[in-house]
């Protein structure tokens, strides 16, 4: 008898083909300039629980005209990981093209609302900076798209910040050894963070929590982004572990069960 996993496994990969028939299946791959999407209003669910086979690979980011083939190169960052991560990486590249597109606009929404926060645990900081970079795009209302630009320009400015270290700074260790210069002013009254006590950085990291206690399916899209900016390689890391004060993850520290047992099949 066959196992109930797998039966249930192989429910949703049938009902994803199935679905999304017009890019899975190459021989239906007929309409001039791609693929469309799957009808806005597909069951969610199977997509959420279907795992693509394969390994991770890197992230490709230049720009094919035909869909078919862009969303196909996409798909390799996608390995491993839900078939509804590259279902909204696809829906977030037809908003690019046409941000007024009808069915796209409704998928988009539809993913973000009602399986946004379980894929926000999966989907890197790039896929979460298109989430809210597509937000501020075409948000319907001025809560969800303020919230996006919060995530916009916190991960942007964190990556000015990063470029110009790695492009044109020279090389130090860590920790640093002693501090070269005293701070102060940076510009028009603004100040350096003062590292020897943890106050500026707990105030940012508090008003950050208070800000998204709001109604809004940005927010875990956003908790992540931040989440993962303390825990990585940055500058915000580094000042963090200077002032001796704990990092503190913003998102929450359990993964939701059902995705827990997603990825527990991987």
């Amino acid at each position: 008898m066959k196992d109930p996993d797998q039966a249930a496994a192989a429910s949703d990969r049938a009902y994803v083909e199935r679905a999304w028939q017009s890019y899975l299946d190459s021989a239906t791959r007929t309409e001039p300039g791609g693929p469309p999407l799957p009808d806005p209003d597909v069951d969610l669910g199977p997509f959420l629980r279907d795992i693509i086979a394969g390994t991770p690979q890197k992230p490709w980011t230049a720009r094919k005209r035909d869909l078919a083939e862009h969303f196909a190169l996409l798909e390799g960052e996608f390995h491993g990981a839900p078939r509804a991560a590259h279902l909204l990486a696809c829906t977030i590249v037809c908003l690019r093209r046409d941000a007024e597109n009808p069915a796209a606009r409704r998928l988009f929404w539809r993913i973000l609302n009602e399986i946004g926060h379980e894929l926000s645990e999966v989907l890197n900081s790039r896929w979460l900076t298109s989430i809210c970079d597509t937000v501020v795009d075409i948000a319907e209302n001025d809560l969800d798209r303020t919230a996006a630009l919060m995530g916009t320009l916190f991960i942007n400015t964190l990556k000015i910040a990063e470029t110009e270290r790695r492009l044109y700074l020279p090389a130090r260790p860590w920790p640093p050894q002693t501090r070269l210069r005293p701070g102060g002013a940076i510009y028009d009254g603004v100040q350096t963070i003062y590292t020897v006590t943890p106050g500026d950085v707990t105030n940012l990291l508090d008003r950050i929590e208070r800000g998204l206690r709001i109604s809004s399916p940005v927010t875990p899209v956003i908790a992540q982004l931040i989440h993962r900016a303390i825990e990585g390689d940055t500058c915000v890391n580094r000042i963090i572990s200077l002032t001796g004060q704990p990092k503190r993850p913003l998102a929450p520290a359990d993964a939701l069960s059902a995705l827990k047992d997603i990825m527990g099949k991987l």
